[in-house]
């Protein structure tokens, strides 16, 4: 039952455009009151994107969500880093122009994610951090 329901909203909303920020730098208001923060990692991002871009470039479920207000999407900036540096040869192994996924990713991914530009001390364990530092080289 939730998942039908969760079809026909998005069914339904899927072609709205997506919402950008103001001048101000803010995104219109939510569709409901204490909007979920949902964090992604790259492998979500490409993935996602990938499948749009697979399925006619329709928003996902994922930018629906998001584009409407019922989720707030959230990524670290390394995460955007390692979108940048994996696109290319995820989108050539799946047969997607590379330019078609640029496309749709400043069209419906860009606009309505929030970046973390500096990850707070003490939230990553040291194997993350380790991580992070790695791809920041």
């Amino acid at each position: 039952m939730v998942r039908a329901a969760i079809r026909d909203v998005h069914r339904r909303r899927s072609g709205n455009s997506i919402k950008i920020a103001d001048s101000a730098g803010l995104l219109p208001d939510a569709a409901i009151r204490n909007v979920p923060p949902v964090v992604v990692d790259a492998n979500t991002l490409l993935n996602d994107a990938l499948y749009a871009c697979r399925h006619e470039n329709l928003p996902t479920t994922l930018v629906s969500a998001a584009n409407t207000g019922v989720i707030r999407l959230f990524c670290a900036r390394h995460v955007l880093e390692e979108v940048v540096e994996h696109y290319r040869r995820l989108a050539d192994e799946r047969r997607i122009p590379p330019e078609a996924f640029a496309s749709l990713w400043n069209r419906q991914y860009a606009p309505l994610l929030r970046v973390i530009r500096i990850v707070p001390e003490g939230l990553l364990s040291q194997n993350e951090q380790k991580r992070i530092e790695k791809l920041r080289l």
